[in-house]
């Protein structure tokens, strides 16, 4: 069997150092990357990192220290992204637009660790990115051209980009959080939070977070800083990827401000004020989502997992993902949830203030 160890990059890494039998064969040296590319449209530059997969006899660490073994050089690869949008003119779809940018190279510098540290080269493009609303359709295809060997890697096949979901509840227009409810014991915190959305097309794994944020003022100074943290509510699922299901994440109001207590330190000298939320998601592509889930860790005694590509002749994935706030506008703490954020045991001792 040939065994191939990537030098990769970032959460989806991985290192392939299990094998089913006790003899690799080792074939003659033949050029393969490692190509990891995501679009979204919210970002103003969109980044395509290519490695070398290399293959060898010696000891893995040696192989990874050398820098041959992993990166290319400035001018080896050319990459390109072809934009095709469609239109619907009288029941027929016609291409719109049909065009072609070349991504330029960008030097960056890599944290000390096991693989190679020199810099290694990042390629990008500032070209807007087209929405999709106005057209029938828009693809986008990949391609990476070894300007060595000729090779061309490619994506299976052109990936869409995902649109923003339609936040449903809390109301995106609202400015009001509301943790609490009233009962004859005063004000008590709901048992769960509850945020809820339809999906749109494309869009297939949804992390929800709720970003807490509060002003702090330094008494003595008059001075106020803001600050924030991020709770992360759960993982959702739209399989397939289709558009108009209705998806549904909550929290537990009171870990909520369990974790407010563990966030914040009791300080002297200060006041806190105004609590509020946002909510945002980063949403995943289908081959995205796939990709995560092949290179997630896994506790099984089987540690051999499926390799997950949506590349021809190269390895990795070229999909889309969506980072965004779904609420239009900062969620106060209402009456009730800051009455309590104030007498709560686990935030009590954190000065916030009623203004």
């Amino acid at each position: 069997m040939k065994k191939w160890n990537l030098g990769i990059f970032g959460l989806f890494m991985a290192v392939l150092t299990s094998c089913e039998t006790d003899v690799d064969l080792i074939q003659e040296y033949e050029s393969q990357s490692f190509i990891f590319g995501l679009l979204d449209q919210h970002e103003n530059t969109q980044y395509v990192r290519v490695n070398k997969a290399f293959l060898g006899t010696l000891n893995i660490n040696d192989m990874a220290s050398v820098r041959d073994s992993i990166h290319y050089q400035p001018g080896d690869l050319k990459i390109e992204i072809n934009l095709k949008s469609y239109l619907n003119r009288q029941g027929r779809i016609d291409i719109d637009r049909n065009e072609t940018y070349e991504l330029q190279e960008l030097i960056h510098s890599k944290d000390t660790g096991f693989f190679n540290n020199d810099d290694y080269i990042v390629y990008y493009m500032t070209n807007p990115i087209v929405q999709q609303e106005n057209f029938e359709q828009v693809d986008y295809q990949l391609y990476v051209t070894n300007n060595l060997t000729g090779r061309v890697d490619s994506a299976n096949s052109p990936i869409q980009l995902i649109k923003d979901v339609i936040l449903k509840y809390p109301n995106p227009n609202t400015n009001i959080a509301s943790f609490t409810k009233f009962s004859s014991a005063g004000y008590q915190l709901l048992p769960t939070y509850d945020i809820e959305w339809e999906s749109t097309l494309n869009a297939d794994k949804h992390e929800t977070y709720v970003r807490f944020y509060y002003d702090e003022i330094t008494l003595s100074t008059k001075d106020t800083t803001t600050y924030f943290f991020d709770y992360f509510v759960g993982n959702s699922y739209n399989s397939g990827g289709n558009s108009g299901r209705n998806l549904k994440a909550n929290f537990s109001a009171e870990n909520f401000y369990k974790e407010i207590g563990n966030q914040l330190e009791v300080i002297t000298g200060i006041q806190r004020i105004r609590p509020r939320i946002q909510i945002y998601m980063i949403i995943a592509s289908q081959d995205f989502s796939l990709y995560i889930d092949a290179s997630a860790p896994t506790n099984d005694i089987n540690q051999n997992r499926p390799n997950y590509s949506n590349l021809s002749n190269g390895l990795g994935i070229f999909g889309a993902r969506n980072e965004k706030f779904v609420t239009n506008r900062d969620l106060n703490f209402n009456q009730g949830s800051l009455e309590v954020l104030i007498s709560y045991q686990a935030t009590r001792n954190l000065s916030f203030k009623q203004i």
